[in-house]
């Protein structure tokens, strides 16, 4: 929700069980609902729709693609694979992620 605010979203808790629920709505609503409750228990699957339109690659800023690789990188992952999912996640070319991720955008 942080990453992308404006994406659909969908949050779905217990498929095909008795208690079988499902939060729609963009990646910030779908947030803020889950956030208000005590807990969520059960196994929960959550999807993250595609960008809409004007989202891809060149509404991201260099310092967006930087930031975003940075924020995988302290989570543990190598930087050449935060390289691949920060492009595979916004649209941009892997070498312009790269790129800004050095900051020699």
């Amino acid at each position: 929700a942080e990453v992308f605010p404006a994406r659909r979203a969908a949050l779905a808790r217990e498929l095909t069980k008795r208690f079988e629920e499902v939060v729609r709505g963009t990646t910030a609503e779908v947030a803020a609902e889950i956030a208000s409750r005590a807990q969520v228990k059960g196994e929960v699957v959550l999807l993250i729709g595609p960008p809409a339109a004007g989202e891809g690659a060149a509404a991201h800023t260099d310092d967006d693609l930087r930031a975003l690789v940075d924020a995988r990188v302290r989570e543990g992952v190598a930087r050449t694979q935060a390289v691949r999912l920060v492009a595979a996640e916004t649209g941009a070319p892997r070498n312009r992620v790269y790129r800004a991720s050095l900051g020699s955008g």
